[in-house]
């Protein structure tokens, strides 16, 4: 048996990492009972403020950095994409909490600088610009994560990074579903006002 493989459910036990439980503990919040009910940084940052927000998408970023950079280190690129995909899924389905994890956009990142750095700017500007016109920061990971998966053809890296992480992306804008049917509802309320 080829041990190297035992590095994919290694990255997603890494994943399943409480970061914002644990950093919400220290400050006396907590994320699965407060706001969204989201553990993830978006959150943190609305119910704990900056700095808790930005101590959890750090710690959520580095989840998939590390299990991407070991995978590459070990085989190669390839392969430290899949355990940081591995990783990422690990955030949203945490198999010792219900499978109550954070939405995967802040691990998807850590994915991608660790993978792809070209692609980074591109990434950020398409998920900071959706966020900052809409403003709606879920509207930014649906534009951002889409463009990351769209880059991992352009600049012709093997289908089955493109593939590993076109799936975990739509998963990522499934558990965005909640955040688009409100926006949809309000939409449709907002042209109801307006035609009475």
């Amino acid at each position: 048996m080829d041990f190297v493989w035992l590095l994919l459910p290694a990255s997603f036990l890494l994943g399943t990492f409480p970061s914002a439980l644990l950093i919400g503990r220290i400050v006396g919040h907590d994320p699965i009972e407060e706001g969204s009910g989201n553990p993830g940084a978006t959150n943190m940052f609305r119910i704990a403020g900056k700095r808790a927000g930005i101590a959890t998408l750090v710690f959520d970023m580095l989840k998939a950095i590390g299990p991407t950079l070991l995978g590459r280190g070990v085989e190669d690129t390839t392969f430290g994409v899949l355990c940081g995909c591995a990783a990422v899924l690990g955030h949203m389905y945490p198999i010792l909490r219900e499978s109550r994890g954070g939405k995967g956009v802040a691990c998807f990142g850590g994915l991608t600088i660790a993978s792809w750095p070209i692609l980074i700017p591109f990434g950020l500007a398409a998920w900071l610009g959706s966020a900052t016109l809409s403003g709606r920061s879920f509207l930014g990971a649906m534009v951002g994560v889409p463009t990351v998966i769209i880059g991992t053809i352009l600049i012709g890296r093997p289908a089955t990074e493109s593939i590993a992480v076109a799936a975990v992306g739509a998963i990522i804008i499934a558990r965005h579903r909640t955040n688009i049917r409100g926006m949809l509802d309000e939409r449709s309320a907002g042209t109801t006002i307006g035609e009475s």
